[in-house]
């Protein structure tokens, strides 16, 4: 059986490799944050 690589934790990217995250549009963070306490209330975390 084929063994996957192991991703090494402590492995430390360059910054030029980080590739930055686009803006959210703050409703957009709203809504995440609304269904993320949803979940936390419904115990799915």
């Amino acid at each position: 059986m084929a063994r996957l690589p192991r991703l090494n934790p402590h492995k430390e990217e360059k910054m030029a490799d980080v590739k930055v995250p686009e803006r959210l549009d703050p409703q957009d963070i709203v809504k995440l944050l609304v269904a993320l306490r949803r979940a936390l209330k419904a115990g799915v975390a």
